[in-house]
């Protein structure tokens, strides 16, 4: 498997690691649930049956659609598609795409 063209299984020093952490990041806006807002998603999965890992997806997904967003960019779609219907993304697609600033 390759993001944007590099392997996944490459190791990369430290810096360099940190470097393409930061490149990435720099384009994304991070959101969080409040407590009650997290206890609520929780008894809502709870409600669908949401079992194990995908609670775990369940919890991105609503972060996601609170923060208005169109796309999930994960190499997972098959464990979010159980708990989401926003726009699954590869990330080499994803880093493929122009990236608007």
């Amino acid at each position: 498997m390759s993001v944007g063209g590099v392997k996944t299984r490459v190791q990369f020093a430290p810096a360099v690691a940190a470097q393409g952490a930061r490149e990435t990041f720099s384009r994304m806006q991070f959101s969080d649930l409040n407590g009650k807002r997290a206890l609520a998603e929780l008894d809502l999965a709870a409600k669908g049956n949401v079992q194990a890992a995908n609670i775990h997806d369940w919890m991105h997904a609503a972060v996601a659609n609170e923060a208005g967003c169109r796309e999930i960019v994960t190499t997972n779609p098959k464990h979010f598609k159980l708990v989401t219907k926003l726009r699954l993304t590869d990330p080499a697609e994803f880093f493929a795409k122009p990236q608007s600033k």
